[in-house]
């Protein structure tokens, strides 16, 4: 490999940075301002200079070869440096943009709140979040920063905890009034639950939380958490919810409070050589200290 050709075709080079990081061309022309064609330009003549691929097609986008994945780590660096040298006349200053993956009650209820007090503090930065309830990416290179239920088992990048909640079943005080307050686990059976649909379970442990639970007719279905606490607010059946929303919620009643709760966490991944990013650096550490006064806060 001709490193030195690599060093010399920069925009190149960042393109393929972007691709990697999005998996997809459109996304990465989206990014970087420029049209389709140019990305595609841009990866071949890179690809013909090195003499090599640097992509492969996936099911979920675009993915680097183990020669792009060297290629990249090199791109990465150069992007730090410049960043680095950009911020070098600002003191603390934080710029760039950051990619942040986080389910969404997490992003809605720690996740913005962390971020709205970064970008305070660093106007300069621009902050991308893209919220759903998942396994890890495959693509791990598209997000700076992803959040997780559960401890990740495979991970390109470093992995730490940040939250312990639990769920726990909440109703509404007219559902109760109504259908009657279950005693035990198995007068669940009688009752209608409102939670994930079954195919929109992709989350091991979310799973695990119902299973234990007694068949139980559905209430509400729904692939967002969302929908589950104003579903059960409304009386349409008992709510399988996170503790810091049904627990903050005054129109709901904890059920089987001290006989039902299921403890989950929440874990971030952070990409492999992310941290060498003032921006990664800055929103890792305002994250973990709002998950720490938030858990403080609800429980």
């Amino acid at each position: 490999m001709d490193w030195e050709k690599l060093y010399s075709h920069l925009p190149s080079l960042m393109t393929f940075l972007s691709v990697s990081r999005n998996g997809t061309y459109s996304a990465a022309a989206e990014q970087l301002g420029i049209n389709h064609a140019t990305v595609s330009r841009r990866i071949a003549g890179l690809e013909a200079i090195l003499g090599t691929r640097l992509l492969v097609s996936g099911e979920d986008g675009w993915h680097p070869t183990e020669e792009g994945l060297r290629v990249r780590r090199v791109a990465e660096e150069i992007e730090a440096s410049l960043a680095n040298l950009a911020q070098s006349d600002q003191a603390g200053a934080v710029s760039g943009t950051i990619r942040v993956g986080a389910p969404d009650a997490f992003a809605v209820v720690a996740l913005t709140p962390a971020l709205a007090q970064l970008r305070t503090r660093h106007p300069a930065l621009s902050v991308e979040v893209f919220s759903s309830t998942r396994n890890p990416t495959q693509n791990s290179a598209a997000l700076d920063l992803e959040i997780v239920v559960g401890e990740p088992r495979k991970v390109h990048g470093e992995k730490i905890p940040l939250l312990e909640y639990g769920f726990s079943l909440y109703a509404s005080g007219r559902y109760l009034a109504n259908y009657g307050t279950p005693r035990t686990i198995r007068d669940l059976e009688k009752h209608r639950l409102n939670y994930y649909t079954e195919s929109g379970i992709v989350v091991r442990a979310l799973l695990d939380a119902k299973a234990i639970l007694p068949a139980m007719k559905t209430g509400i279905a729904s692939n967002n958490v969302f929908v589950h606490l104003e579903a059960t607010r409304h009386g349409t059946g008992i709510g399988l919810l996170p503790d810091f929303l049904g627990s903050q919620d005054q129109l709901l009643i904890p059920v089987l409070e001290g006989e039902y709760r299921f403890p989950v966490e929440y874990w971030a991944i952070i990409r492999d050589g992310a941290l060498r990013r003032p921006a990664v650096t800055a929103t890792c550490a305002v994250v973990r200290n709002v998950c720490q006064s938030f858990s403080a806060g609800w429980r």
